[in-house]
């Protein structure tokens, strides 16, 4: 793309870097590789070597929250020269990382368990009205189906956020494995988010084995309905904290194994 401006005597012309390096023009998602509209800033900033800055640390995932992420683009042919695929698999691989370890994945999680802790609770004063017989029974009914209608939804949404989670994991072992050479940017690690993730997670797995303990243990005292309402607000904390966990831990053992698989050259002279 040729742009000119003339002022007075005087002529500026420019040319477009992408089509410089053999792009094919137009193509905002370059072979079906997911990248979003206006995601082509970051590989761009990474292409010219600024892996320095934090705002582009995960390719600023929060600027297109529409956008729909797919594999990277089989054709080898399409990348100009080595230096800019691996250019681009960086790029990808921070973008990716970042919307695995976003705080709003978090956030649906933990939203998926608060439907659910609610949907026991009406489980448990279903049970409860059911004791009661009487009118109890039809109250029972109304509270047993918001139970329903909590809890269902909950489970979708979980199933949709762990099946999102492994297809990020798939893209990011697709590109790792572009590229002439090895993966070297230390910043797949993500330490930062993954500490996020874990802390709060890991104190979730706490408070649910203790709920459980003691839904386990009860007095004679304790009704059937508030032992279920118990054991299933226990059992989901639970679920919710090890989701959490899996996620930060598994990340950190697969980056840890991806970046260690480099050997690591130290200086003071040749190896021996």
């Amino acid at each position: 793309m040729i742009s000119s401006s003339e002022g007075p005597g005087e002529s500026v012309e420019s040319e477009d870097p992408v089509r410089e390096r053999g792009d094919p023009a137009g193509r905002a998602d370059p072979g079906g590789s997911g990248w979003p509209a206006g995601a082509e800033g970051d590989a761009g900033a990474g292409r010219g070597g600024q892996d320095g800055d934090e705002a582009a640390e995960y390719g600023d995932p929060d600027g297109d929250e529409g956008a729909e992420y797919g594999d990277p683009d089989d054709d080898l042919s399409y990348w100009a020269d080595d230096e800019s695929l691996l250019a681009d698999r960086t790029a990808a691989m921070l973008w990716l990382t970042g919307r695995g370890l976003a705080v709003e994945r978090l956030l649906l999680l933990w939203g998926a368990g608060l439907a659910a802790v609610l949907g026991w609770a009406a489980v448990g004063l279903a049970v409860q009205s059911f004791e009661a017989v009487g009118l109890g029974t039809a109250s029972g009914l109304v509270a047993l189906g918001l139970g329903v209608v909590l809890l269902v939804p909950a489970v979708i949404v979980a199933g949709v956020w762990i099946g999102r989670g492994q297809d990020i994991r798939r893209q990011l072992v697709d590109w790792a494995g572009l590229g002439p050479v090895p993966v070297t940017d230390a910043r797949l690690r993500a330490q930062r988010r993954c500490v996020l993730w874990l802390l709060p997670s890991a104190a979730l797995c706490v408070a649910g084995v203790v709920a459980t303990v003691r839904a386990l243990v009860r007095p004679a005292a304790v009704t059937v309905g508030e032992t279920v309402y118990a054991l299933g607000f226990g059992g989901t904390v639970l679920l919710t904290g090890l989701f959490g966990v899996v996620q930060a831990v598994g990340h950190q053992l697969w980056s840890g194994t991806l970046l260690n698989a480099v050997p690591v050259r130290r200086r003071g002279g040749a190896h021996r």
